[in-house]
């Protein structure tokens, strides 16, 4: 899809640039082929306002989130299979996520971690509005 002014319209990712765990994820796929088809997105920059993408400010802090081209909202083990599609040497694991057990398995798995996120370490910040957020109150 095109704007316009013949720009690519790139799916979101919404992800928690604070969580080291988060982060080095996906540094890693911003170097790998494709990534230039997507928006990565870190909602602990000051300048992000989930409100401006019509997004909930407390859901957006517990999972991974991405708009795609077409405007849908997606969450979670969806927003994986998203990146996957578009980074070309893992196309091939976002066709095996969609396959009923082993996306029921991922979603069992990415539900515990999203239980555990907010004890893993964090990276130090002063200019994030998500400083100051209690990450392991949201996730109760």
């Amino acid at each position: 899809m095109k704007y316009k002014r013949g720009q690519m319209k790139k799916t979101k990712i919404f992800y928690d640039g604070l969580c080291k765990v988060c982060s080095t994820e996906i540094n890693q796929y911003k170097k790998m082929a494709g990534a230039e088809n997507l928006n990565f997105v870190d909602i602990t920059e000051p300048e992000f306002n989930p409100l401006d993408e019509n997004l909930d400010p407390y859901k957006i802090n517990i999972e991974l989130h991405a708009i795609d081209t077409n405007g849908t909202l997606h969450a979670g083990v969806d927003t994986f299979i998203l990146i996957w599609n578009e980074i070309h040497s893992l196309q091939w694991l976002a066709r095996l996520a969609q396959k009923k057990p082993v996306k029921m398995t991922l979603n069992l798995f990415y539900f515990v971690f999203i239980k555990i996120r907010p004890y893993l370490p964090r990276k130090s910040c002063e200019t994030s509005p998500y400083c100051a957020v209690d990450i392991k109150k949201i996730n109760s």
